[in-house]
């Protein structure tokens, strides 16, 4: 998989324009979740009561404020979840599909191989690909750590205009439905994924992130990690239950002082096992302290 390379372009900004009369962030996606139907019937269900019909084939999109919410299918399965302040949206996926994002490169001519994008190894269709791609069938995809630029159903562009002249590139990343990203790749490799053998394994799919927040636990026998990890811990179990955006902004304030104070940890007097332990344990609780979406 050795497409990911586009064209960036250098730009001066007139002076006699302000940014907001020409130019909108596409990385910006606060509060706006995405859905979609790749099956034949409606897919039907609801968001606070309201009532969503998708189409086959069909993308929407859904704003939502930072609290609490609740998801309920069209079994009447009512899934609670909470949206943080400072997300960058998502995609909401009651029917489990798999989304995929992939990461593209936009360089200058001659300074492409100064961006490496991390590759991870995906199964589509019984086909394994290796590159800057990653998968998920979660029923809320988080865009805090998928990361896309642009949303399903929105192209990559041919090429991107900066306005920092010193710039030599930058990596842009994209949410693919799956059959969308399968034409991505077929037109950007000139092959077909599939080949007759493949469609014999057509069920076999990987899943790279499954957005598994559970608090995380930890037994560590020095005593000083321990009280760390357990004020981690008590943090977390509020942080879960925060259901409007200014008890989370307060939670994410005492973490990051928290977090700080991990500099005063005496480290060389720990040995290596517990410090693996609890450099594991810490990057979990990092990664819910930065979600955009968590289900209760």
């Amino acid at each position: 998989m050795r497409f990911s390379l586009r064209i960036l372009a250098l730009a001066s900004m007139p002076i006699f324009l302000s940014a907001c009369d020409f130019f909108t962030d596409p990385d910006d996606h606060d509060g706006q979740f995405y859905f979609s139907n790749s099956a034949v019937s409606p897919l039907d269900f609801k968001i606070d009561e309201q009532l969503f019909s998708v189409k086959h084939d069909e993308i929407g999109m859904v704003e939502l404020k930072p609290g609490k919410h609740v998801l309920e299918t069209s079994d009447g399965k009512k899934q609670p979840f909470l949206v943080y302040s400072k997300n960058q949206g998502g995609i909401i996926n009651p029917n489990r599909e798999l989304y995929y994002t992939y990461n593209m490169v936009y360089a200058i001519e001659n300074h492409e191989n100064k961006f490496s994008p991390q590759n991870t190894e995906v199964v589509i269709d019984g086909v394994t690909l290796e590159g800057p791609i990653r998968s998920s069938d979660a029923v809320f995809i988080d865009n805090n750590v998928f990361r896309c630029t642009y949303p399903i159903g929105t192209p990559f562009p041919e090429e991107i205009v900066i306005y920092d002249k010193k710039s030599k590139g930058n990596i842009k990343s994209k949410c693919f439905r799956k059959k969308e990203f399968i034409d991505f790749y077929e037109q950007e490799s000139g092959e077909a994924l599939h080949s007759e053998q493949d469609l014999l394994n057509s069920n076999d799919n990987s899943v790279t992130d499954e957005f598994d927040y559970r608090i995380p636990t930890v037994d560590l026998s020095n005593p000083e990690l321990q009280k760390r990890a357990q004020d981690y811990i008590a943090l977390l179990n509020e942080y879960v239950n925060a259901d409007n955006a200014k008890k989370q902004e307060k939670i994410r304030e005492q973490y990051t002082k928290l977090a700080m104070d991990n500099t005063n940890i005496s480290y060389e007097k720990i040995d290596s096992e517990e410090r693996v332990k609890y450099d594991n344990f810490f990057r979990k609780v990092n990664h819910i302290i930065r979600a955009g979406i968590l289900s209760k």
